[in-house]
This record gives structure tokens, sequence and C-alpha cells, in this order.
């Protein structure tokens, strides 16, 4: 489907055309799932924010076409598959520097992100993280940081 537009889905169950539908086709519709992961393995949170100058590890979806090998409904496995597009993050709008971003080991279908928060620049509490892949952006994603 890559290169292309749009794309026609056809839906059979035993035999017989129960749905179809035309769908736009995109290089990357990044998603980020709602679990983040302070560096010493703790979930982020209001009452366990990340402090500056750590690391935070995400995990999202939609990254588009990736540099390995991804068998449908298998774990990932090494060399782990890295997004052919670009990756950025955002936290609370600074540039965050993106450490890893790739197919996030033994698990199915995830982009595992790892970036440094950033020092000096963030206010304290609540703070939005943004994922961009390509020219995609994903929706804000809500962390806690220190």
């Amino acid at each position: 489907m890559a290169g292309n537009a749009q794309t026609h889905i056809e839906v059979v169950y035993q035999g017989q055309s129960v749905n179809t539908a035309d769908v736009a086709v995109v290089a990357a519709a990044p998603g980020i799932f709602s679990t983040t992961v302070n560096q010493d393995g703790t979930y982020n949170s209001a009452t366990n924010p990340a402090r500056p100058g750590t690391y935070l590890t995400f995990y999202a979806t939609g990254q588009g076409l990736t540099t390995g090998a991804n068998i449908s409904g298998l774990p990932s496995a090494a060399p782990y598959p890295q997004p052919i597009l670009p990756v950025t993050v955002t936290v609370g709008g600074a540039a965050a520097k993106v450490v890893w971003a790739g197919s996030a080991p033994e698990l199915v279908g995830l982009l595992q992100v790892n970036l440094l928060v950033p020092s000096g620049v963030l206010p304290s509490g609540a703070v939005s993280l943004e994922l961009t892949v390509g020219t995609a952006v994903s929706p804000d994603l809500t962390i806690w940081v220190q």
C-alpha cells in the first residue's frame, strides 16, 4: 500500500462480503499509549514526576514503515526495527533528545521511545508530550515533571 493515496478494504465472512470501505493511506499516524515510565522503572504520575535530565520511556503506534522485518503478530526481536521516518518529541513545547525509537523488545506492534527530559526549560507539574513521526503529529499526552 506504500505510495498509494488510498486503498480499498473488504471484509469477508464465511465467503460473503459483509462490508467495504475506501480509506486513506498515510506514511505515519502516531498515537501514544498513556503509560510512561521514569528512569527508575516506576510509572510517571502527578505523585511520581520525572526529573529534568533523566530518561523517560513511552510506547506508541502508527510509526509507519520500519528498517527491519516486523512480522504481524510476533514479538519483535533483535536487531529491533526502527522507523524509516524521523522521530522527534517535545515535552512542554521543548525539544527532547530522543535516545531510542524502535520496536519495543519482545512486544508486538509497539514503538518504544526513550528520551531525555529537557533541563532548565520546563515548569514543574503537568506538561504535554508530543510525538512527531515524519510530518505526522500525535495527540498530546500529559506527563509530570519535577
